[in-house]
């Protein structure tokens, strides 16, 4: 449940109250009863002025909101929404039909679409691809969802962000394969394929319908550029449907050869900012290591812990420090500190999920959050973090006398803790990995 942003004024004025009836009890004087109203009125009125003002600031967001989706939809993903729509095979939703349709009409396509179906597995290929490609958009929209305060939509981000990890990890191991193949022999795979790409064609009505009742004109421009440019993607998609796929055997083939390619990330690198009071823009993410920096984990983690306060979910932080390497004779390693925490980052990213939270808190300590709650997933990211530290020293990437401290804790969101106190624990709890 969220606490109230003023409750210190709230308890201070009941506690106030209180006091003036007990005064009242001991001393008889009805004076002191009419008094301790007053405390209790001030603070019904400044709970409703609040609730008011809460009301309105969230209006506001939702509507700067908008017009940031009309930019992004507009240019940034508008090559997604089209294919997708023009690989759908129920509805049957065009963006003629869409520009043309009344409110009620759209409406009706918005129910429909509940029950979404593609033409063909094959049709669904250029439509995932699509949204890898989008990656950094999705980025963004986590982190204008972080400084909203907007959880439906970070949990979405999250969503859509783990299944871009899901695709582009399986196209690193088998660039020739589709991805399809593979999610229909996996149920929960596919069925996360289709939420995702379901889900865009939902919102996408979701924004239509919206813009159609409050900002008409704005409608107009928007779907008259997808209207235009669709006619062009549809040819060009039902081309990229036609590409030969292998048989299912073949694709069992291939991947029975155990390929190990480790996930890279290569999408283009960018420094993340955040948009915290309109005026200015806070740097949280290092942009030569591409890893968030101290205040990036701060702003990430208070906004989690939010996350599992109401979702009463539990939240996993790592906690690592690269301490001193030296030879067995005593002397410094010839190693390149610079090198060392570069190659160290490079093993947190492979390690680590794409949509984990990897920062750099300190000179030689990296803090980890991750969503994943369960025992077992702690021990698989231990083994793998273990075995990508003894690759890279194999191969000379690390020296071999580097030793890591390691330590672990759950945020629990029934307690009160914070971020600072949750480092705490892990700092005293830290041992030589």
């Amino acid at each position: 449940m969220k606490v109230p942003k003023n409750t210190p004024l709230y308890a201070g004025l009941l506690i106030a109250s209180l006091l003036l009836l007990l005064v009242e009890y001991k001393t008889g004087i009805e004076f002191f009863w009419h008094l301790s109203v007053i405390p209790l009125e001030v603070l019904v009125g400044t709970f409703i002025i609040q609730k008011i003002l809460d009301i309105r600031t969230a209006k506001e967001k939702r509507r700067q909101l908008m017009f940031v989706k009309s930019y992004v939809f507009r240019a940034e993903m508008r090559r997604l929404f089209i294919i997708n729509f023009n690989a759908l095979k129920y509805p049957s939703v065009t963006m003629p039909m869409i520009k043309n349709a009344t409110l009620e009409e759209l409406q009706q396509k918005r129910k429909e679409a509940e029950n979404i179906e593609y033409f063909s597995l094959e049709a669904m290929e250029p439509v995932i691809i699509e949204y890898v490609k989008t990656r950094q958009t999705w980025i963004r929209f986590l982190e204008r969802a972080i400084s909203f305060d907007f959880v439906d939509i970070f949990n979405d981000m999250i969503y859509i962000l783990h299944f871009i990890n899901d695709v582009t990890f399986y196209k690193n191991n088998y660039p020739k394969m589709l991805f399809v193949y593979h999610a229909e022999r996996e149920p929960y795979l596919m069925e996360k394929t289709k939420k995702v790409l379901g889900d865009g064609i939902k919102k996408f009505l979701d924004y239509m319908i919206e813009l159609k009742m409050k900002q008409p004109i704005l409608f107009r421009e928007i779907i008259s550029d997808y209207e235009l440019v669709s006619k062009i993607e549809r040819v060009k998609n039902m081309e990229d449907i036609a590409i030969p796929s292998l048989p299912a055997d073949s694709l069992a083939a291939e991947e029975s050869k155990g390929m190990s390619t480790l996930f890279e990330n290569t999408g283009k690198k960018e420094m993340l900012t955040l948009d915290t009071n309109k005026k200015e823009m806070v740097k949280i993410r290092n942009e030569c290591e591409d890893i968030y920096n101290r205040k990036g984990f701060f702003v990430l983690a208070e906004h989690l812990m939010k996350v599992c306060r109401r979702n009463n979910t539990v939240m996993l932080l790592f906690l690592l420090r690269i301490d001193q390497y030296m030879h067995a004779n005593g002397l410094p390693c010839a190693y390149d500190e610079g090198l060392v925490l570069k190659e160290f980052i490079v093993i947190c990213k492979e390690t680590f999920h794409e949509t984990d939270i990897i920062a750099r808190i300190t000179r030689s300590d990296f803090a980890v959050l991750t969503m994943e709650n369960d025992n077992y997933e702690m021990a698989v990211m231990n083994t793998r973090l273990r075995e990508n530290i003894e690759i890279a020293k194999i191969q000379g990437k690390l020296p071999q006398s580097l030793a890591i401290m390691m330590s672990t804790a759950y945020y629990n969101p029934r307690s009160n803790d914070s971020i600072d106190t949750l480092l705490s624990h892990v700092y005293q709890s830290m041992y030589k990995f």
